[in-house]
């Protein structure tokens, strides 16, 4: 499952990365901040705020993550591998989404496990 987790990433973040929202760590994101100070300063009230959504997946509906993940592989310029390939091996890696706590086994039906590559 590896392997197919580590192929749909290498698809997905890139199209992550276009993303306007995309912030890839802390120095990203002052970076961006010290880029908007050169347009001068904030209109009165500005409140900047920051969320890290490191444990957002676990709680995005799959169907949704799904239409979303076509929209993005549909909207690339070269479209290989295939949407449906794509989509089709991240539905697998969704439906073996599995953890283990104390020796014990879960599949996790909503959202993903966070350690997967595609997570």
């Amino acid at each position: 499952m590896e392997n197919l987790s580590a192929f749909t990433e290498f698809y997905l973040q890139p199209l992550a990365q276009k993303l306007p929202s995309f912030i890839k760590d802390t120095t990203d994101l002052l970076n961006k901040i010290e880029h908007l100070n050169t347009s001068g300063p904030f209109p009165t009230g500005t409140l900047l705020v920051s969320w890290d959504m490191v444990s957002m997946f676990p709680n995005i509906d799959n169907k949704l993550g799904l239409f979303a993940f076509r929209k993005a592989l549909n909207a690339r310029e070269n479209i290989f591998p295939s949407t449906t390939c794509i989509l089709e091996a991240i539905k697998i890696c969704l439906k073996s989404n599995h953890s283990v706590f104390k020796e014990n086994f879960f599949l996790q039906i909503h959202g993903t496990v966070m350690g997967p590559k595609n997570a």
